[in-house]
């Protein structure tokens, strides 16, 4: 589902400050797979995503689903691609209700004709949705986005990165700023939606019982490079004491 095929980025080219975050990497994801990405600080975790999406121009090849979009720009592989960012606040408007925020969400990968607002149908589909977190959140739907705590946004940002139909579901610390419980509340409903909706799923995180507890592929990058790569087998084998001896 998803390839990279000798990628690599370097920052701030033929200056003194050149960085290069990530060095030729082939990679080859499968559809379904949720794969968990460790490293330590400037590894070139975030950039590999950045790189996924479109963030960021990179040398080499991407493909999705058999797609080169290598030459795409991130909001036109927005129908391919959701994000979920490591800051609660990041991705919705906090002057908008939840109920607006959601269609907005579900509009990003539609096409740009004419089409119904918010009823009293998509009201209930959100309902349905939201309410698979167990937060009561269903109830708050036409509350101001900005009102609700931070790990209620990102719960809510949860859904609406699965509100509209894609393949891939990108997540970036998506538990760095909450609290243990909503973290915890986060993941578990992450891993169902990821599951429910047959997605293919990339996390960085830096929390190693997640990436130990989610997922069922794992990489290691160190210094731009992907050092080591487990497969589902091979990660099922894994105890905790093993991943914690990689940053040993």
């Amino acid at each position: 589902m998803i390839e990279l095929i000798q990628v690599s980025k370097t920052f701030n080219s033929a200056t003194p400050q050149q960085i290069a975050a990530l060095k030729p990497i082939n990679l080859n994801l499968p559809a379904q797979s949720f794969t968990v990405v460790v490293g330590s600080n400037g590894s070139g975790k975030s950039t590999l995503l950045n790189a996924i999406a479109g963030s960021i121009d990179v040398k080499g090849m991407i493909k999705i689903d058999g797609q080169d979009v290598t030459a795409l720009a991130e909001y036109e592989r927005s129908r391919l691609v959701a994000r979920l960012f490591q800051n609660p606040l990041t991705g919705t408007a906090a002057d908008l209700t939840v109920i607006e925020n959601f269609r907005l969400a579900y509009l990003r990968t539609q096409s740009k004709k004419p089409t119904v607002g918010i009823n009293e149908t998509f009201v209930a589909q959100v309902a349905s949705k939201v309410s698979m977190l167990e937060l009561g959140l269903e109830n708050k739907l036409h509350q101001k986005m900005g009102s609700l705590s931070g790990g209620q946004r990102q719960a809510l940002t949860l859904v609406m990165a699965v509100m509209a139909p894609s393949a891939i579901l990108l997540m970036d610390e998506p538990t760095a700023a909450l609290d243990p419980n909503a973290a915890k509340i986060l993941m578990q409903s992450a891993q169902q939606l990821i599951e429910a909706n047959k997605l293919t799923a990339l996390m960085v995180t830096h929390n190693l019982k997640d990436a130990y507890t989610y997922g069922n592929c794992i990489i290691q990058m160190h210094d731009g490079y992907m050092i080591k790569q487990l497969n589902q087998t091979e990660k099922h084998a894994l105890k905790p004491a093993d991943l914690y001896n990689w940053f040993m």
